[in-house]
């Protein structure tokens, strides 16, 4: 039986544990274990390739979007207990692997912050009206977002920023995909295909594909 967003809404209030059990499946071989910032997620039968940093406001459901990304990009990817950790978080991890840097709703504003002038790759899913100045420094970036979103103006307005900016970027204008996809994968749209999205824009930028050459302009899709 799929869990109802009413009773996901309560959880995370209320019961992170319960939440993360009945919003977001576990990932086959992702292994967890806690760091002063957070959550580290890695998969042990792959070589880690990748830092990624990745965060939420709901830390508890992440686990399947962190075993995932640590399983599909040989990644290490830490999710702090909250937004404004990131830093910390950045600070304890291997500073020779590459590094991306993954934001959800309103933690988009301080994972921009995190990334400009130190990642490869950004991925704001579902971001708000922004905060954070655009200019140069972002990374390449990655805009996931529903094309009926409550903040579809904000995600538009974003690309066009960033674009001027001269920053290379992809907007996914989503018709089938629900933008809590990453937060609650069990009821949400489209969830595997986002995913799959994300984990292919990352792979050029940190991960095994980012050993190739790419024609230039070519890595976005």
């Amino acid at each position: 039986m799929r869990p109802s967003r009413a009773l996901l809404g309560w959880a995370e209030r209320s019961a992170p544990a319960l939440a993360r059990a009945v919003a977001a499946p576990a990932v086959r071989g992702a292994a967890s274990r806690r760091v002063p910032a957070g959550t580290e997620w890695t998969h042990p039968a792959r070589p880690a390739r990748a830092r990624v940093v990745h965060l939420t406001t709901a830390p508890a459901t992440a686990r399947w979007i962190a075993g995932s990304l640590a399983r599909d990009l040989g990644a290490v990817v830490v999710v702090p207990d909250a937004p404004e950790h990131g830093a910390e978080a950045l600070a304890a991890l291997e500073r020779d692997l590459p590094l991306a840097v993954v934001g959800e709703g309103a933690a988009c504003d301080a994972a921009a912050a995190l990334a400009r002038g130190r990642a490869r790759r950004l991925a704001l899913v579902a971001p708000p009206r922004l905060a954070a100045a655009v200019d140069g420094d972002w990374p390449t970036t990655l805009l996931q977002a529903a094309g009926d979103g409550e903040h579809r103006a904000a995600v538009v307005e974003l690309e066009r920023a960033l674009r001027r900016a001269g920053v290379g970027v992809r907007e996914t204008e989503y018709a089938g995909v629900d933008d809590d996809w990453a937060r609650h994968p069990r009821v949400s749209r489209g969830a595997s295909r986002a995913l799959g999205d994300l984990v292919a824009f990352l792979d050029r930028g940190v991960g095994e594909a980012a050993t190739f050459d790419v024609i230039p302009g070519w890595d976005l899709h």
